[in-house]
């Protein structure tokens, strides 16, 4: 059995959304720059609506609640 099988920090997600979220994620960002870029007419602006992506993701990455916390508030009761 591999190490990272027996060690409780690894999600048990099953293995194949591991190879589903990279290929979508490139097919995603390689279709929003060569349209931006289509649109604009400059590539600076394609590269740019990565960020814009990268943006979204850490609003919602601040928006979710923490579980450990919420186990020390629900035990306080």
């Amino acid at each position: 059995m591999h190490r990272h099988h027996d060690s409780p920090m690894i999600s048990r997600v099953p293995r194949s959304h591991y190879c589903f979220f990279p290929k979508t994620a490139s097919i995603i960002g390689t279709f929003l720059v060569a349209t931006t870029t289509s649109l604009t007419g400059n590539a600076s602006f394609g590269v740019l609506s990565i960020a814009v992506l990268l943006v979204v993701a850490l609003v919602f990455l601040l928006l979710q609640k923490d579980p450990t916390r919420a186990n020390v508030l629900r035990h306080r009761r």
